[in-house]
């Protein structure tokens, strides 16, 4: 089943005034292009909300990883005159980029079945419509038929892009994961009508991984500019975090980690590139933090028994005022360390 767009502020109204103990979460969205953003506070647990599969797996607790509003306004948007600028919409700016994608272009062997939201042509103008700017969210668009569409979702900052001259690359593209490192999560959402003048249906939504690569751009020369992204071909649904596959994380970075079982630990992989000292923290108050030094590569026959934490988390009295479960290691460059992270289902860290 699908929610039409002229349903959703009677959704919203639903779903502010019910009261219940479920877990609340603070979205921010902007399904018509002619209003400023808007903030809401909904709770979700009592209200399906969106009716997928799959979408009641999205996050909804952490800031910025507002999926399943990003996912509904791609495909159903429409702009203060009430006209269709999501996927529905043949003649929206979304569906030109795409087609211009799958057709090629001078000096194209081929054309491109994916757009995606870093794009240089047409990346920002796009995620505007759709507010994935604003909420640090980055999205691909996947033509697998004229039926069939996916969209690829995740809160992972990539990095920042470099540049080109002429076709030629004069700066260096920075990916936060490594190129050919898998990025988690990455959420893929499968899209079906009944024929290329039909309305797409959203039909479900899992959650995986796919390698880190670099967009391919509109011309031959197609990483001249060196945009971090990710190969959509290397999607695959699976969880990560365990001891032996861990999440690769950056400094700067604030993940969240979801447990799937209780006191589940889960661990991150880091490798700086500066020696310094690195704080790891987060504002919930039953989490533990360790730091484990790593060989790179790690032997399969090790098992997290057979490492000591270089550092462990302690509670401090923060300068505002309030407590947070903080710990500090001095780093190598180039080394690999674990952050393992444990004591509460829904866990926001921060890497500085």
């Amino acid at each position: 089943m699908r929610i039409r767009l002229h349903f959703l502020p009677l959704l919203l109204v639903l779903i502010s005034i019910t009261v219940t103990t479920g877990v609340f979460a603070t979205w921010k969205y902007a399904y018509n292009a002619s209003v400023d953003d808007h903030s809401t506070t909904a709770n979700i647990s009592s209200v399906g909300g969106f009716l997928w599969s799959g979408a009641d797996d999205l996050p909804v607790t952490a800031v910025g990883e507002n999926h399943a509003w990003l996912i509904y306004n791609i495909v159903n948007a429409t702009d203060a005159k009430g006209e269709e600028i999501g996927l529905n919409n043949p003649d929206s700016e979304i569906n030109e980029r795409i087609n211009a994608r799958l057709e090629g272009g001078t000096g194209w062997r081929e054309g491109r079945d994916y757009f995606g939201s870093m794009a240089v042509s047409g990346g920002d103008e796009v995620s505007e419509l759709f507010d994935a700017k604003s909420n640090g969210l980055s999205f691909v668009v996947q033509v697998e038929s004229e039926t069939v569409y996916y969209i690829y979702t995740t809160s992972v900052n990539l990095g920042t892009k470099g540049s080109q001259i002429l076709g030629f690359n004069t700066k260096e593209g920075n990916p936060n994961i490594p190129i050919d490192q898998f990025i988690y999560p990455i959420y893929k959402t499968k899209l079906v009508r009944a024929n290329k003048n039909s309305d797409f249906e959203i039909i479900e939504t899992k959650r995986g991984k796919a390698r880190s690569d670099w967009y391919d751009e509109n011309r031959s020369n197609a990483n001249a500019t060196q945009i971090p992204s990710f190969d959509v071909t290397t999607w695959v649904e699976t969880e990560m975090g365990e001891f032996s596959d861990p999440i690769w994380t950056f400094v700067g970075d604030d993940p969240t980690a979801y447990a799937t079982k209780e006191m589940q630990h889960l661990y991150y992989k880091i490798k700086p590139t500066n020696t310094a000292t690195y704080t790891v923290w987060t504002s919930n108050v039953d989490a533990e933090i360790s730091i484990i030094a790593i060989p790179d590569p790690l032997d399969s026959a090790l098992t997290r028994e057979d490492f000591t934490p270089v550092a462990t988390s302690s509670k401090i009295l923060h300068t505002d005022g309030s407590y947070r479960v903080q710990t500090t290691w001095s780093a190598t460059a180039g080394n690999t360390y674990y952050i393992e992270i444990t004591g509460d289902d829904v866990m926001q860290f921060h890497i500085s």
